[in-house]
Order: C-alpha cells, then structure tokens, then sequence
C-alpha cells in the first residue's frame, strides 16, 4: 500500500483551499511538492536584515519565516499588533505559533519554529523536535543514510517518504503503484486506458477470462502456443501498439511515451522487479538450465503464515519459492519432509502483477508420504513459483529438489524407461518431440479455446478430403475418410455442440487429447451417429478443463460429405458435485478432496477437525468439557451404536501410558469411543480401539479405557441413534499403569525396541497371524559338500511386502528365500538378474515373526550388475534370504545358486 507522509496527506486533504490562498512558498514549507518544481534563485546576504527576495512570497527578514515585513501577502506593518493574522512579530497576535522570535510563544510550541537550526525546530521543547536537525535533543535526531521503503517515514530528510522517494523505485511495494479501478468504467489514472484496458489492471479478477489472451502478463492463457502481443487475438489491443524506445522498468517514468509506465509496459513483462510485484517467494531456486541441473531448497513451513489456492484442504501454511526457465524444459520435482507432516507441492506459473496462485499448472499431493517424485513434462520458458503447503495442523520440515537430468545423456524414446533422468519418459520427453514415432495425432482444424461468454467456436468440415486413420466406436469397422478437429477448455463449463450435415453420413467422437505416441482415438470419450440426420445437438454438463478432439468419421468409403460445427461455452453453478470427478467450482479441489463434500455420505474428512483441543494429560490431570449434540452435524463410525447419531471429537495429547477414566452425566442417549490417530492425515475415527455405551454398561458412565500409549488420541461422543442427541458434562482423568504392547497401534507401547507384530509378545495376536514369515521359496536343509542349489525367482508383480533392506528407493516388490545350514558354513551366493535388486539376509528367530522382525545378518546391494557373487560365514540354523527391488521399477527375474562348505574349525 502506498504511503504518503503527513504533510502531503494534509496537502491533498485541503487542496482547493491551497490552490486558492497558499503562495508556492508555502507549498515549499509544507512539504507538498519536491524542491526542484519551484525556482526561487534569489538569495540574501546573511548579514542584511532588511534584504528581500522579491518574490512577495516570503521576505527574508531575520526574525520569522513569514515575517512581518509589509512587502508579503501574508505580511503586516511591521511591529503593529494588527499588522497581520501570521505575523512575525513578537508581538502578534498569533506570534510564536510559526514564527522566529523567542519571545512570544508559550513553552514547547515550536511546532514550526525558526531558531535557525532546522527544517523543523532545533528547540528542545517542540513536541516534533529535531526530527531531521541533527541536534542530539529529539527522538528522531539524525537523518539516516538511505531510504526505509514503507515506514511512513522520511528517513533520509530529503522530502520524499516511502514510495515518493526515488530510492524506493525498485522496491516492490513501490514498483506497480496502481491507481486504476479496474470494474467502474472510468479511467481512473488518465493513461488513457480505462478499466480491463489499462494494464495496470492485468491480474485483476475483474479482468481474468480463463482461455481470453491477456496481453502483457508473459503468459499464454489461451494455450495457442503464442504469447501476449504476438498472439492475434492482441492485434487491435493498444497496448500491443508498436511504441518507438525501450522503457526503464524501475524509474517511475513513461520512458517511451506510450502512456505506459514501468511494469504496466508491455516491455517490462519479464523484469524481475515486476513479478515480484505481487508475489514474493520465501525461497529463490534461480535459473534452471534445460539439462544437467540440480538445485535443492529448504521450505518448512513450520513458522509460515501464508496461504494459498492448491490441492490442499483450507487451513494449512505455505512456503513460496520461485524459479525461472530460459526455454522448454522438462523438469524433475523431488521432494521429502518430516515425520508427523503433510503437505501438498503446488506448480504455478508466474505473471506480472498476478498472485503466485494465479496460473495452475500441477498439484503434487504428498499427504504424510516422506517422499515423493513428479515430473513436470515441457513446460514453457517464463517464471515460476513452487509452493509447499501443509495440511492443517500438519507443517514441518520439507525440501525440494529441482534438477533437469544428467549431462550427456540422451532419451531412448521407445524404451520404457527415463534414461536421461528428468522426469520425462520416451515420448513424453522433449528430447522426443521430433520422433517419427512419437508425433501421432495432427489435428487437421484447430479451434482454440473455448471461452464462457467469448465467441462460440466454428469450423467447416468436408471428409472428402480426409483420410482413413481412426476407428471410433459407433463408425464399426469403416473404412471411410475422417477429419480430426481439436479444442481446449480452461475451465469447468457447460458445452454445446451443434452439428449440420449437408452431405455424406458421419459419426462423431470426443476423445481427450492423446499421450505423447499415441493415436487421437487413444482417450476415449463419447460417440454418436448422425444416422443421416442434418441437425443434431449434444450437450456436455459440467465439461472439466483440458485439450479435446473430435473425430468426424464417414460411416462407409463413399458416405463422405460436408459438415458444420458450432461449439458454445455457457456457466456451470459453480457448486461442486461429489461423485462426478470434475473440479465444478474451480477451487483445484474434486469431488472428496473439495471440503464442500466432506461428511457427506461418501465423503469421509481427508484428516480430523476436531471440535476441541483438549490439550495434554498425564497421570493425574483431570479435564471437563461440556459437550452439546443437539446442534452437532458430523457423523462418525460407531462400534457401539446404531451409527447414524450425531457427534463431537475432542483432541486429548497422552504424555504416557495409562488408563483414561470418564466421568459423566448426561441427557439423551449417547456413546463414548476413543480413537488413536496413527498418521497425521488420519480421520478422526479411523482407529477405534474402544467403545462405550453408558446406558447399557453396568458401571454407566463411570468406566476407564486402559492401556492406552503416548500420543494423539479422540475422544467421540455420538448419539446412540439419530434423534438421540442432547448434551453431556464430562470429566477426563489420566491413571497410571503398565503399558503391555499393543499390536496394531504402530507404537512400541512397552518400549523394548520391536514395534507391533514385530514384537515377540504378538506372534500370538489374531492380526500378526499373517504376517508370519512364509518364504516364496524354500531350498531346505543344504548340503555342505561345495554343491549349489539353484532357485529362480521374479519381483515383478510379487508385492511389496518387506520395507527394511538396503534399497535406495521406496516401493520396490520383493520375493523371499529360505534355506537351513546343517553346520557353520563358508557361504557362497551367486546371481544372474534382470533388473537391480539387493539382497537382505536374516537368521530365523525361535518364534513365528515377520521376515523382517527376524535377526538381521547382511544386506548386499547388486547395483544392477547382471551377474555377481558373494560370501559370508554363518553358523548352523536357519536363514531368511529376501530379494527386494531397489527401487519401484528395478524389479525383474533373478537365477540364484546357493551353496557352501563346511567352515575350517578354528
């Protein structure tokens, strides 16, 4: 916001009284204008009172700025008491208030007084002292060195606060000072543009039409490949108006005199300063070379405050960072955070003056994962901003890495596989765009986008010539021509599409736009036959944003005609629908993941809002709440109730094992669960560990739930059945006890190191039953003689079930491999594989655990070697040999002969 100091507020506050009574000196003393405006020259000597300018402004005697001499508008006969309002005199009746005899005016008063030592008072008394004089008696005494942009203060006395001093120009708060209203008709700043036309107004949503060229903001919003000015559509847009001479961005000037100034000039659309405007990221990545690039960024988002428009619920804090592209690039987002965080990685495109939220292109939705991968396939050169956004309640630490794949490595582009490791695969990678083989649909009518209140969009079809290349359904096994027709969407709309058919026979086809390498027809939509009819209609409800084809297809060789097309955008409501897999509201948010869905009846909350924070409770501490069903609206999971009541959750933080006790009376009919969180995106009764129903127990509502860990739990209290609900007065208190291990909690309740079923004390838990270790091949007891045991086995498709080896990636499948020793063996493993796997060995355990729960030994990575070999020693018993992918994606067929000898005795 701009900020103007005092003394030119009070300037444009009293402007017609000025204008008609002040002389130009009194506009210089009260700050108005800068000092270079007016041109007073002259000059007294110091030592001659009775000198005076000439001006009849202000006259130069020695005793007052405006003095009593009877040459001034403003002045008397000198020395009388009614010689003048403002007189200089001691004597006036106004004397002392601004003038600059010590005699007259009331201790303190020198507001503007002329003791000769400053602009503004030397005297120690004035209230406003020696804010600029340098002497050492005020609060604000000395001028300081430079400009402080947006304090309001004039920091280096030079007349000029804020955004008004010339220091501040590239500041950027200062850089794009708009005036212009964008929505009233007028033109508020008199470039002679007004309201959408002025470019100060681009990024103002009165002015965004998704899929309408806006003509100065460095992007293509209308996806036809061409950008701003050089686009057609920017033809007859004054701003695209060739303008002789470059324009200086950052010095507040029209330099080229196009009416244009700084970033509001179609020249400026790339300067720095001017998309930092409206945006200012936290964190700069800089500029990312198109290959063999790595950059990696911290962005926690721990102490953010900020929040943005992404794939994130509402409520959750952000981290903005920003970085730029020379040329097309495909770039690889790598990305990891803390334990017990959530967070979302949102891609948006930068323009000038525009929000960093403004242009969508990807959202990333990590949730608790610790890692994540996403490969942003071509995108355009410009700016961008990269924002990691939490969860609610769920920041932390978080980093991303931007890297543009490995030097010198070209793309296969048929191989399956992202050789050169930058997110893009075969044909989907630049590096492929001129492949023979990945160049398979050529529109032969393109469209353009489609626009809500823009024109509607025609074309003129004639299948004669056309050719015989697709096969939609409802054509059968034609051989007849085609014609292919493409158009794009930038928002969710209602489309109709009109058709007329003057000669021939056709069906038509909606197709989404194909994947790089493959045919139009590949995406299939809709399909209809004309059946020889001139005039058909078709309407598409809610028609989600994206690129299109239809396909019009003679139904036989020689059914080829002549057609018409005519599509039209109109408005959805704008209210999104639940089940329908389209963005309705345009919030980036789809059906579920939108909160205008959650807790209806197929839309579960993506994580828990309580109704109230509990706080912490350890042994001892006692917490009462008062709860009220009757005007609750969410519905949780029951195990004790009929699961239609209303209910609350409250949030209570255990500090150590113990027993919950509840307290409570009630009235209406009610259950009590308690549910664990596990995950920080958890719903809130995603875990009932227990249930109570006070009316039906025996003790009623004075009961305990034991053996309950450390962490975060909630407490559900829900009607009975619906119409049950009313209120409740309850009190929580924590009870010591010893905690047993819980063996489905993901805690180690007993604190022996062993997790869950991991946990020796669990191999008789219904739940760890089948998580047993049972092998995919058993060699059995080996021969100790130098002989092997050969054993094929294959990763692809076999699960990934064991997450503790040796990998250097997550998500790798794996298979398992058991095999007993009769004695201590020199043991030798060889391998023959396909693809890059590790091999983790564990000695089996006295008791039925997890592969993995077992006695760890060794953990040997292949690297993706093709065949290799090598050797341990073991004592006799037997063994888990675990053969895990490295990586998802590295899985294959691996050949292992396993054998030894008996060990030398020592």
């Amino acid at each position: 916001m701009r900020v103007f100091p005092p003394a030119v507020l009070a300037c444009f506050a009293s402007r017609s009284l000025v204008l008609a009574t002040v002389t130009a000196a009194a506009l210089l003393s009260g700050g108005c204008f800068r000092s270079r405006m007016l041109s007073p020259h002259k000059s007294c000597p110091a030592d001659d009172p009775n000198c005076n300018t000439g001006s009849g402004a202000r006259d130069a005697a020695a005793d007052g700025k405006r003095d009593a001499i009877a040459d001034g508008k403003r002045d008397g006969a000198g020395g009388t008491l009614a010689d003048g309002a403002r007189e200089g005199d001691a004597a006036g009746g106004r004397d002392g208030k601004r003038d600059g005899v010590g005699g007259g005016e009331p201790a303190g008063d020198a507001r503007r007084d002329s003791n000769g030592d400053g602009p503004r008072d030397g005297g120690a008394g004035g209230k406003r002292d020696a804010r600029s004089d340098g002497i050492g008696d005020g609060k604000r005494d000395a001028c300081g060195p430079i400009e402080l942009c947006g304090n309001g203060i004039d920091d280096d006395c030079n007349g000029f606060a804020d955004c008004f001093d010339k220091a501040c120009m590239s500041d950027p708060a200062c850089i794009d000072r708009k005036k212009e209203t964008c929505d009233n008709g007028i033109d508020d700043d008199g470039n002679g543009f007004a309201d959408c036309e002025d470019p100060a107004c681009f990024g103002d949503k009165a002015c965004t039409v998704p899929g309408k060229e806006i003509c100065n903001n460095n992007l293509d919003d209308d996806g036809d490949g061409q950008i701003d000015c050089e686009d057609p559509d920017c033809v007859a847009d004054p701003i695209c108006a060739p303008v002789p001479g470059a324009e200086i961005c950052d010095n507040g000037k029209d330099d080229n005199g196009d009416g244009l100034v700084d970033c509001t000039d179609p020249q400026c659309k790339t300067f720095p300063a001017c998309l930092l405007a409206a945006c200012v990221p936290d964190v700069d990545f800089g500029a990312i070379a198109p290959s063999g690039a790595s950059v990696t960024r911290a962005m926690a988002t721990t102490d953010a405050t900020a929040s943005f428009a992404t794939c994130a619920p509402p409520g959750g804090v952000a981290r903005v960072g920003g970085f730029s592209l020379a040329v097309a690039t495909d770039v690889r987002l790598d990305f990891s955070q803390g334990t017990g965080a959530a967070h979302v990685v949102a891609l948006f495109q930068a323009g000038v003056g525009q929000a960093c939220d403004a242009n969508p292109v990807d959202c990333l939705n990590v949730k608790d994962k610790t890692t994540a991968t996403h490969g942003y396939v071509g995108l355009a050169p410009g700016s961008y901003w990269v924002v990691v956004q939490s969860y609610p309640g769920t920041a932390g630490a978080a980093t991303v890495t931007l890297s543009t794949g490995q030097p010198g490595t070209a793309e296969i582009c048929n191989n399956g596989i992202d050789d050169d490791g930058d997110g893009a695969m075969d044909c989907a990678d630049l590096d492929c765009a001129t492949a023979p083989s990945c160049n398979l649909c050529l529109p032969d009518i393109t469209l353009g986008t489609i626009v809500v209140g823009g024109e509607a969009k025609s074309a003129n079809i004639d299948t004669t010539k056309g050719q015989n290349r697709y096969h939609p359904d409802c054509a059968g096994l034609s051989d007849g021509n085609d014609v292919v027709v493409k158009f794009s969407t930038k928002e969710t709309l209602n489309l109709n599409l009109d058709i007329w058919q003057y000669s021939g026979d056709h069906a038509y086809a909606l197709f989404y736009w194909p994947e790089p390498g493959k045919a139009c027809d590949s995406r299939r939509g809709g399909c209809n036959d004309l059946n020889g009819e001139y005039h058909a209609r078709y309407n598409w409800k809610t028609f989600a944003p994206g690129d299109y084809v239809l396909i019009f297809k003679a139904l036989a060789a020689g059914e080829e005609g002549s057609l018409s097309l005519t599509l039209t955008a109109y408005p959805t409501r704008g209210v999104e629908i639940c089940d329908n897999n389209v963005d309705d509201d345009g919030d980036q948010l789809v059906d579920c993941a939108d909160p205008d869905c959650y807790n209806l009846p197929r839309c579960a909350a993506p994580l828990c809002m309580p109704d109230e924070d509990l706080g912490d409770i350890d042994v001892g501490t006692r917490v009462s709440v008062a709860v009220d069903l009757t005007t609750a609206t969410k519905v949780y999971r029951s195990e004790c109730g009929k699961g239609d009541g209303r209910g609350r959750a409250y949030r209570v933080n255990l500090l150590a094992p113990m027993t919950l006790e509840f307290r409570c009376t009630q009235t209406g009919d009610h259950v009590i669960e308690i549910s664990t969180q596990t995950g920080p995106l958890d719903a809130c009764d995603a875990h009932i560990t227990n249930c109570s129903d006070p009316i039906n127990d025996p003790g009623g509502c004075n009961f305990g739930f034991p053996s309950l860990q450390p962490g975060v739990h909630y407490v559900l209290i829900s009607a009975f059945a619906s119409g049950d609900e009313g209120t409740m007065s309850l009190t929580l208190r924590g009870v010591a006890e010893d905690a047993p291990e819980i063996c489905n909690n993901g805690i180690d309740d007993d604190q022996d190191g062993a997790i869950d079923c991991d946990d020796r004390k669990c191999t008789t838990d219904e739940t760890c039953r089948s998580l047993r270790c049972r092998p995919d091949k058993n060699l059995g007891l080996l021969p100790l003689d130098g002989s092997s045991s050969a054993v094929a086995v294959q990763t692809s498709g076999a699960g990934d079930d064991q997450s503790k080896s040796c990998t250097s990636g997550m998500g790798g499948e794996d298979s398992v491999v058991s095999f007993e020793l009769p004695g201590d063996t020199d043991l030798t493993i060889d391998w023959a594989q396909v693809g890059d796997h590790v091999f983790a060995l564990y000695e089996a355990d006295t008791v039925a655990l997890p592969c993995e729960a077992n006695i760890p030994v060794d953990c040997t990575a292949t690297k993706g070697t093709a065949m290799g070999s090598y050797r341990r020693s073991l004592p006799a018993g037997k063994y888990y040999l675990v053969v895990d992918a490295d990586r998802a994606g590295s899985e294959g067929g691996v050949i292992l002969q396993i054998g030894g000898t008996l060990a030398a005795t020592p």
